[in-house]
């Protein structure tokens, strides 16, 4: 079974704009700490918004690939170039 992962027209995975950026402003260990509490607040949603999320996301989705803002690529490429950047 092939996977798909939505990349920007870039070849880079979608960058998240707005609050995400000023984080990435952060020292390591502060968005260590913000990154936890992020995680902690996912795992306290109930079985039906993570649902919707989750749905939201996959329109979200759906509509870059739709207008071309995106593009699949498989997960087998995502990760071979992966691999090349880590080396």
């Amino acid at each position: 079974m092939m996977e798909w992962i939505i990349v920007g027209i870039g070849g880079s995975p979608q960058d998240y704009r707005g609050p995400g950026s000023e984080a990435l402003k952060l020292s390591p260990s502060l968005r260590a700490k913000l990154a936890q509490k992020l995680l902690n607040s996912l795992e306290q949603l109930s079985d039906a918004e993570n649902e919707r999320l989750w749905a939201e996301e996959a329109l979200r989705r759906n509509k870059e690939l739709d207008s071309g803002d995106a593009f699949p690529r498989s997960a087998e490429e995502v990760f071979r170039d992966a691999r090349v950047r880590l080396l």
